[in-house]
């Protein structure tokens, strides 16, 4: 990957990216990678970003969250023995 650096963008262009980037979800790098993609009809080659699991994000119901940190909780407890 190259690192590019763009010059001579203004604050009000660099809050609309901000502000356009938070609304999708990306960073403002991701998002501008975006734009060049679309802009020169191509599609990103890498997973830079990863997002093979974003469909399950979200998908546990309250009782499987509780469920799931029920069963983790011993690994908060700290062995006091072991610190010695």
């Amino acid at each position: 990957m190259a690192n590019v650096s763009l010059r001579g963008i203004d604050e009000h262009i660099k809050k609309l990216l901000k502000t356009e980037a938070t609304k999708q979800g990306t960073s403002v790098n991701g998002l501008i990678l975006s734009y060049i993609h679309k802009g020169i009809g191509t599609t990103p080659t890498s997973h830079s970003e990863h997002h093979e699991l974003d469909s399950l994000a979200g998908t546990w119901s309250d009782g499987e969250n509780e469920e799931f940190l029920d069963t983790i909780r011993h690994f908060e407890q700290i062995d006091e023995e072991m610190w010695k």
